[in-house]
Protein backbone atom coordinates (compact mmCIF):
# COMPACT_ATOMS: atom_id res chain seq x y z
CA UNK A 1 0.00 0.00 0.00
CA UNK A 2 1.78 3.48 -1.12
CA UNK A 3 2.71 5.15 1.88
CA UNK A 4 0.91 8.96 1.38
CA UNK A 5 3.02 11.01 3.44
CA UNK A 6 6.40 9.89 1.66
CA UNK A 7 4.34 10.56 -1.78
CA UNK A 8 3.84 13.72 -0.94
CA UNK A 9 7.60 14.58 0.50
CA UNK A 10 9.21 13.01 -2.81
CA UNK A 11 6.35 15.14 -4.67
CA UNK A 12 6.79 18.32 -3.26
CA UNK A 13 10.76 18.45 -3.89
CA UNK A 14 12.01 19.01 -7.45
CA UNK A 15 15.17 17.52 -6.64
CA UNK A 16 13.75 14.55 -4.80
CA UNK A 17 11.61 13.70 -7.92
CA UNK A 18 15.15 13.81 -10.30
CA UNK A 19 16.84 11.25 -8.03
CA UNK A 20 14.02 9.38 -8.26
CA UNK A 21 13.29 9.37 -11.63
CA UNK A 22 17.13 8.27 -12.25
CA UNK A 23 17.15 5.55 -9.67
CA UNK A 24 16.04 2.30 -11.63
CA UNK A 25 18.90 0.15 -11.09
CA UNK A 26 21.64 0.29 -8.06
CA UNK A 27 24.07 3.85 -9.13
CA UNK A 28 26.29 5.31 -7.73
CA UNK A 29 25.33 9.00 -6.20
CA UNK A 30 27.78 10.43 -9.30
CA UNK A 31 25.94 8.33 -12.09
CA UNK A 32 22.25 9.36 -10.46
CA UNK A 33 23.50 12.86 -10.73
CA UNK A 34 24.96 12.76 -14.38
CA UNK A 35 21.18 10.96 -15.25
CA UNK A 36 19.24 13.33 -13.08
CA UNK A 37 20.48 16.01 -14.91
CA UNK A 38 17.92 15.09 -17.83
CA UNK A 39 15.14 16.36 -15.26
CA UNK A 40 17.05 19.20 -13.12
CA UNK A 41 19.76 20.55 -14.45
CA UNK A 42 20.39 22.46 -11.24
CA UNK A 43 20.47 19.64 -9.15
CA UNK A 44 24.43 19.45 -7.68
CA UNK A 45 26.87 16.65 -6.29
CA UNK A 46 25.90 17.80 -2.45
CA UNK A 47 22.02 18.21 -3.22
CA UNK A 48 22.42 14.36 -4.77
CA UNK A 49 23.83 13.10 -1.55
CA UNK A 50 21.64 14.91 0.89
CA UNK A 51 18.50 13.26 -1.28
CA UNK A 52 19.98 10.21 -1.00
CA UNK A 53 20.77 10.38 2.48
CA UNK A 54 17.20 11.03 2.79
CA UNK A 55 16.02 8.76 0.83
CA UNK A 56 17.72 6.04 2.64
CA UNK A 57 16.68 7.69 6.33
CA UNK A 58 12.84 6.99 4.89
CA UNK A 59 13.32 3.60 3.98
CA UNK A 60 13.14 4.59 -0.01
CA UNK A 61 16.77 3.00 -1.05
CA UNK A 62 19.36 1.44 0.95
CA UNK A 63 23.29 1.69 0.21
CA UNK A 64 23.91 -1.61 -1.28
CA UNK A 65 27.77 -1.81 -0.62
CA UNK A 66 27.73 0.19 2.80
CA UNK A 67 31.82 -0.55 3.56
CA UNK A 68 32.67 0.43 0.50
CA UNK A 69 34.70 3.74 0.70
CA UNK A 70 34.20 5.17 -2.43
CA UNK A 71 31.55 3.34 -4.97
CA UNK A 72 28.81 3.16 -3.21
CA UNK A 73 25.65 2.32 -5.24
CA UNK A 74 21.85 2.80 -4.12
CA UNK A 75 18.86 0.86 -5.44
CA UNK A 76 15.31 2.18 -4.21
CA UNK A 77 13.37 0.12 -1.60
CA UNK A 78 9.90 -1.59 -2.37
CA UNK A 79 8.10 1.47 -1.16
CA UNK A 80 10.37 3.70 -3.21
CA UNK A 81 9.77 1.24 -6.39
CA UNK A 82 6.10 1.81 -5.52
CA UNK A 83 6.49 6.06 -5.19
CA UNK A 84 8.24 5.43 -8.76
CA UNK A 85 5.72 3.79 -10.40
CA UNK A 86 3.08 5.60 -8.81
CA UNK A 87 4.77 9.38 -9.92
CA UNK A 88 5.85 8.93 -13.11
CA UNK A 89 4.23 5.87 -14.41
CA UNK A 90 6.87 3.86 -14.69
CA UNK A 91 7.24 0.00 -14.75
Amino acid sequence: MLNLKLFIWVYEGRQRQAVLKAMGTPMTARQILAKSHQYNKKLSRPNTNDVLRGFVKRGLAVCVNPKARRGREYQLTPDGEEIRRELFKVE
